[in-house]
């Protein structure tokens, strides 16, 4: 596969060629953003127009809305032409937001600002998990800069205007470009849209090294590892190679969490299987508790929690008064954790699973669970694991026979959790 975005930031539109092989192709239709307009479509050479079978369709279970374009029954070849418009409000995801504007451009697979070939019997998951070489091109006006999270292949200036590529074995491709400020540190590269005080968030970013690999088991972390900055709520994610952060998380120490939460997913996270991965509870819940650990260990001298009978409480006004937000809206709040995949992508993990394991740090004591957690992460690192091997496993690290009530009453059902948050009310 061939991709080139021709970004045209003051216009805030792209002008993108894609280009795919049959063999990269298994069914006769696809998937593309419902604000972009098909321009051309080359079917081994020869004009097809796949404009007059066009329908708007919601995808089973996100519930996001996509133009569904036919494809011809016959060919080696196509190439698609399209324009693309991203205004910040569509993504199929809720924190995900991408835009094009002459101040900031964010592309991401889940706008499906390419085209997007997985059907009903390929998961979501699956496409993303299928090896497919893509080779980006990214064409913007010479004061822009481009980070993916896909390596850097080449950079150079031609008749006037930059061009950046990129290569992914992954379909999880993004793209970020503004006219970044370059700051190389020992911890990386940061990619700034303002100033920041570099020598305070060298300083907390080493802290949180060093208190990670102290409590749950070491990790290096590549220093080659890049930090682009977005606007906030544009929604912060961490590959192997690229960060991209709210800018908000390098204002201060009491908004680096932002940072800290995506930096501990580049090191302390298992693998989970597929069917698993919905719950996001081994990404986001975790990474969610390491959060409020870290930040009350560097705010320890100001932090609101100064019990230092139980570790952890950083924060967790704030979780349980996001989860009775997220109860009050579209979930149910008798979903376990167990299955908050089967009713959404999860992202109720970034709450009460947080509150979940800072309960079981309470419960088994905090050098326990450290311990257990720091044998559970090295174990599994990159053996998937599911919400079964995860209790077990804890049961026995911990000598806690009485987990197994524990876990039925906050993983297998919502026993735990009702009762905690009412307490709360």
């Amino acid at each position: 596969m061939k991709i080139e975005f021709d970004i045209k930031p003051y216009q805030a539109c792209m002008d993108v060629k894609v280009s795919y092989e049959k063999e990269e192709i298994h069914q006769d239709y696809f998937y593309l953003n419902r604000d972009f307009v098909i321009n051309r479509c080359f079917a081994d050479d020869a004009e097809y127009d796949i404009t007059k079978e066009t329908e708007l369709v919601a995808l089973e279970n996100w519930g996001y809305e996509v133009n569904k374009y036919m494809l011809p029954k016959s060919f080696e070849n196509i190439v698609i032409e399209y324009t693309g418009y991203l205004t910040g409000k569509t993504g199929s995801c809720p924190y995900v937001r991408e835009i094009i504007s002459p101040e900031f451009v964010f592309i991401r697979w889940e706008t499906f600002c390419y085209p997007i070939f997985f059907n009903e019997n390929v998961t979501l998951q699956q496409f993303l998990q299928t090896r497919l070489n893509i080779d980006v091109t990214v064409i913007m006006p010479d004061e822009f800069i481009a980070v993916s999270c896909a390596p850097e292949t080449a950079s150079y200036v031609e008749n006037g205007v930059k061009i950046q590529k990129f290569f992914s074995d992954r379909n999880d491709t993004s793209v970020a470009v503004a006219k970044y400020t370059i700051k190389k540190l020992s911890i990386g590269t940061f990619y700034l849209l303002s100033e920041i005080n570099n020598t305070e968030l060298e300083t907390k970013m080493t802290m949180t090294h060093n208190f990670m690999n102290e409590h749950f088991g070491v990790r290096n972390i590549n220093s080659r590892v890049n930090y682009a900055a977005i606007p906030n709520k544009f929604g912060s994610f961490a590959t192997y190679i690229t960060v991209f952060i709210d800018e908000v998380a390098l204002e201060t120490i009491k908004t680096m969490n932002h940072i800290i939460h995506e930096f501990i997913h580049l090191g302390w996270n298992v693998k989970a299987d597929e069917e698993t991965q919905g719950i996001r509870f081994f990404d986001e819940a975790f990474t969610s508790y390491f959060e409020m650990r870290v930040m009350e260990y560097l705010l320890k001298d100001n932090c609101r929690y100064n019990d230092q009978a139980v570790t952890g409480r950083y924060d967790l006004q704030e979780k349980i008064d996001a989860y009775k937000n997220q109860i009050t809206g579209d979930y149910d709040r008798n979903i376990p954790i167990a299955d908050f995949g089967k009713h959404r992508y999860g992202d109720l993990s970034y709450t009460i699973g947080a509150i979940c394991l800072y309960k079981l740090s309470e419960f088994v004591g905090i050098d326990v669970f450290d311990e257990a957690t720091r044998i559970f992460l090295q174990k599994y690192k990159d053996t998937p694991v599911n919400i079964e091997t995860f209790c077990n496993e804890y049961t026995k690290l911990c000598g806690k026979p009485e987990l197994e009530q524990f876990f039925k009453d906050w993983i297998y059902t919502a026993t735990g959790p009702k009762s905690f948050i009412e307490s709360y009310l």
